[in-house]
């Protein structure tokens, strides 16, 4: 039998005045309705509603409670306090009485948090969608407080850093948007994170392994504010927030990551088997997830569509990746067929859901697109884009016409009326040069519309096309191009998005060159097709000085990335009296123009050439380039150095060198 006696031992503190009020409190309060992390009570602030409070006043009382048992006495203590909170002229009143915790009033049961993860919320969510801004971006709000930092942590940095890869218009997933805040003597941070929509993110990792601390995965949802507690002593990590659910769950359950791709070369039958073999991983997944939502019974529907979301995500990035391993990199069209359409229909919105499913959208499409008969498949446009011209007043063509031509793209007869008809000027214009450019983005349009393409990713494909085709590159929109948009693309955001773009390229191409001697001709070069002789030839003016040689394009990435660092290069090399050239490949006059002026590529000591293509390849070829970018050094005679500089470290890797040769 057991018996309770209460014997009250009061200790009181009160602190008033200048100084800084402490509490020497370290608790963590849940609220058992809710099940959310309420509030934080801390020995130099309090956290509450995702925000840092300091402490205006502080009593504090314990109770002790002696329990008699057949087993002995037993004693426990029970925490009473008061609090005043204070932030700026806000200020809150904080009450707590063993489990009964008040905030101005408001009463909530509380419980102490000590586990490392937020134990299973006491009700089943049954929301199931994540927000959709239509992607407009909008900002997230991410507060924390990295607890017991030892000093090992604190010396990687004061930044904390947030990784996103939601920009999906760009279709350029592999430079992620990093966003970062600055991390005080406490521990403490705030980061404002601009998102497209909701999207995976990554937390406190950097690009340098060397300064990253953790690396924490999870969700964010644009117009949300979230705190993040992360006890690199106990190894707790809550969120809190007016919509973390999602978070905390996904702190505290089990993700799933994609398949395994093979290393080697697979022909259509072990690529069939391969994928195969996806599908039985994926069950795996499948039957995880539901002993997950068995043990978890309250799980939120929207951690369950999640991870059903991000297993069919593995499964795309398994199909776009198998790619790389099967003949013309074409997945067999049976797996196209069944498992493609299968991962198609099961996609998540919004897209910028998933970072391994992104890819699989575009590439998807591609796919068919690659299957279609180049030779002709032009042809079963011709009548639609001409009527489009005539009802636009820009061509006179007759029903009759548009019929043979339509006739003979479906059966190809009647090749001499067809023929009269496209070879004449104003029509051939319009076929065989303004409309070159699109006869892609018409395929595409089919091809979405046989697969079942809603508008919004109808509309982020197209945008993702004309950036990787045109932007990208540096290269403005066509008319055509333009007017397309205007027809087909319905998603303002989108809209905004390649206006801006195409704006930002004019203005680019109208500004003039501060140094136009740096651009040379080559006249000089005329009926030359011997790689080293035309090397010699442009060398030449140079004798008596090093000379470095950059290979790039406007359409690679790594190349324009380090053209961006030009004016510190040359500013850091200037002492060893270097000429800089540059030879562009596959690059059109404009884009590459606009290029040298978006990073001030110029100089007294710089030099552009930008050749014909069978001229560039034959000089690469003398050079034995096997990548862009390429860099290659020349001594004061002309002659080619044997040496090896590192395009990921370039600056560095070259002021060795040079040291060196000095």
């Amino acid at each position: 039998m057991k018996k309770t006696f209460l014997i009250v031992l009061f200790a009181l503190s009160a602190f008033t005045g200048m100084a800084q009020v402490k509490s020497s409190l370290d608790l963590c309060m849940r609220d058992e309705e809710t099940g959310e992390w309420l509030i934080g009570l801390y020995d130099d602030f309090a956290v509450y509603d995702c925000q840092f409070w300091d402490y205006e006043r502080v009593e504090k009382a314990k109770t002790t409670i002696k329990l008699k048992t057949d087993f002995g006495n037993k004693n426990k203590e029970s925490l009473k306090a008061k609090l005043v909170l204070k932030q700026g002229k806000k200020r809150l009143e904080v009450e707590l009485k063993k489990n009964i915790l008040s905030i101005d009033g408001i009463k909530h049961h509380v419980s102490e948090l000590a586990s490392k993860y937020l134990p299973d919320y006491p009700k089943k969510d049954t929301c199931s969608t994540f927000k959709d801004t239509r992607y407009q971006t909008d900002t997230v709000t991410l507060v924390g407080w990295l607890k017991n930092m030892p000093q090992e942590m604190k010396d990687k940095g004061n930044e904390y850093t947030v990784w996103g890869c939601d920009d999906i218009f760009t279709g350029d997933y592999s430079n992620p948007n990093i966003s970062t805040g600055k991390i005080d003597s406490l521990g403490r941070f705030m980061v404002k994170i601009p998102m497209i929509n909701s999207a995976e993110v990554t937390l406190d990792i950097a690009r340098n392994t060397i300064y990253t601390r953790s690396v924490i995965s999870t969700i964010f949802e644009p117009g949300e504010t979230y705190f993040l507690l992360n006890d690199f002593n106990s190894g707790q990590r809550l969120f809190m927030g007016k919509n973390c659910r999602l978070q905390n769950e996904l702190q505290n359950c089990k993700r799933w990551g994609f398949h395994d791709i093979p290393e080697k070369k697979m022909d259509e039958e072990a690529a069939i088997k391969f994928f195969e073999n996806m599908r039985k991983h994926e069950k795996e997944n499948t039957d995880n997830l539901q002993q997950i939502i068995a043990e978890h019974p309250t799980l939120s529907d929207r951690y369950i569509n999640y991870i059903k979301g991000n297993i069919n995500a593995g499964e795309g990035f398994s199909m776009n990746q198998a790619k790389h391993h099967v003949k013309d990199r074409r997945i067999p069209m049976p797996v196209l067929n069944t498992l493609g359409q299968q991962i198609w229909q099961r996609r998540i919105r919004p897209y910028t859901l998933y970072n391994n499913f992104k890819p699989f959208l575009s590439d998807y499409i591609n796919q068919y697109v690659s299957r279609v008969d180049k030779s002709n498949y032009r042809q079963n446009f011709y009548a639609s884009i001409l009527r489009k011209y005539r009802d636009a007043g820009k061509v006179t063509i007759t029903d009759k016409e548009l019929a043979i031509i339509d006739n003979y793209a479906k059966t190809h007869k009647g090749f001499d009326e067809y023929n009269e008809i496209v070879i004449r000027k104003d029509i051939s214009q319009i076929l065989f040069e303004d409309e070159v450019p699109m006869y892609y983005y018409y395929c595409m349009q089919s091809i979405m519309d046989s697969i079942g393409c809603d508008q919004d990713l109808r509309d982020i494909l197209i945008t993702q096309r004309l950036y990787f085709e045109n932007i990208q590159k540096y290269d403005t929109l066509t008319n055509c191009m333009m007017q397309f948009v205007e027809e087909n693309v319905k998603m303002p955001a989108a809209k905004a998005f390649l206006k801006a773009q195409q704006e930002r390229l004019l203005a680019l191409k109208q500004s003039t060159l501060s140094y136009a001697t740096s651009i040379k001709s080559a006249e000089d070069l005329v009926n030359m097709t011997d790689g080293e002789k035309m090397l010699r030839k442009i060398l030449e003016p140079y004798k008596g000085k090093l000379v470095l040689l950059d290979v790039w394009g406007t359409w690679c990435s790594p190349c324009k990335q380090n053209l961006s660092h030009s004016q510190e290069e040359y500013e850091r090399l200037k002492d060893y009296d270097i000429v800089y050239l540059y030879l562009a490949n596959g690059s059109s006059d404009e884009a590459w123009k606009n290029v040298i002026k978006q990073y001030n590529v110029m100089g007294e000591n710089v030099v552009h050439y930008n050749l014909p293509q069978d001229q560039q390849q034959a000089i690469e070829n003398f050079i034995g380039l096997s990548g862009y970018p390429t860099y290659k050094l020349f001594d004061r005679e002309g002659n080619l150095l044997d040496l090896k500089i590192n395009a990921f470290n370039l600056l560095n890797d070259l002021e060795e060198l040079l040291k060196k040769l000095k």
